[in-house]
């Protein structure tokens, strides 16, 4: 049954309207809970893209299933948090183990809402101490939290997910030591 939970996305011609708008979110809501993308009739919208949109595209499929395909061991359980899907809803999924994981936030709704993601057993993290958090989707940078630039194990953090958006984060275990200046929530690079 898990194989097949949340399949969808090109499993058969028509089977999502292809929109450039939303193919992301449509994406990375499926890897929230499972791996499972069904690729089959991809080519044929992707031929019908303009060539730069087309590139565009290809690249973020690479890079995601890539992702995945690196963090598997971590898909093999998945743990929920926050609201059941519906309307006024915001979804939250982890993958995690120990101090490192991946939570995924997903907003279906036409406005943004503030949700407490808990950064304990809940979604499988099972360490203590002063944590990280990097955005990875939409926007790459590391974030400053509630909490500073580091958050603690144990805790829930409040994060505002945008509109019909997913949002990726990587929780990973706080530096022990920093050799280099840092920029916490914004993107940029030092």
């Amino acid at each position: 049954y898990r194989f097949f939970t949340n399949y969808q996305y090109f499993l058969s011609m028509n089977s999502v309207v292809p929109d450039l708008r939303n193919y992301a979110y449509g994406v990375l809501s499926t890897l929230a809970v499972t791996p499972n993308l069904g690729l089959g009739e991809i080519r044929q919208w992707i031929d019908r893209l303009p060539a730069p949109e087309a590139e565009s595209v290809i690249a973020f499929y690479r890079k995601w299933t890539g992702f995945v395909r690196t963090h598997y061991a971590l898909w093999k359980t998945t743990f929920q948090a926050g609201d059941d899907p519906g309307p006024g809803g915001v979804e939250i999924y982890g993958h995690a183990s120990g101090d490192h994981g991946f939570v995924f936030l997903i907003n279906p709704n036409y406005f943004g809402k503030t949700v407490d993601v808990p950064l304990d057993g809940v979604l499988g993290f099972s360490a203590e101490g002063a944590c990280e958090i990097a955005e990875l989707h939409p926007v790459e940078r590391l974030r400053l939290t509630a909490q500073g630039p580091f958050a603690k194990f144990g805790t829930r953090l409040p994060v505002h997910v945008p509109a019909q958006q997913t949002m990726v984060l990587e929780v990973r275990r706080a530096p022990e030591r920093m050799d280099a200046p840092r920029l916490y929530g914004l993107p940029g690079n030092v």
